[in-house]
C-alpha cells in the first residue's frame, strides 16, 4: 500500500535549541492537480520536528509518500 499526499508547508518555527517544527496541511484547489488531491484527501495536519533544519518553506507544496514499513 502506498499513499501520496500533496501538502503545503503552513508554518516553520525554530526553537532556541535549534529544533525546527514544520506544519503541513493538505492542498486545496488552485491548480487542476490540487483539485484532484483535495477531492480525495482527508483533512488534518502533519507536524514534523527536526533537530537539523531542512529546506521546507512556508507556502511551498510538497509530496509526502506513505508506505508500509516492513
Amino acid at each position: 500500500m502506498k499513499t501520496r499526499c500533496k501538502m503545503e508547508c503552513t508554518s516553520v518555527k525554530e526553537s532556541s535549541d535549534k529544533q525546527f517544527d514544520y506544519t503541513f496541511s493538505p492542498v486545496i484547489g488552485e491548480s487542476e492537480e490540487n483539485k484532484k488531491f483535495f477531492k480525495y484527501t482527508p483533512g488534518g495536519n502533519l507536524n514534523l520536528f527536526c533537530t537539523n533544519g531542512h529546506d521546507f518553506e512556508v507556502g511551498k507544496e510538497y509530496y509526502i509518500d506513505i508506505s508500509l514499513a516492513e
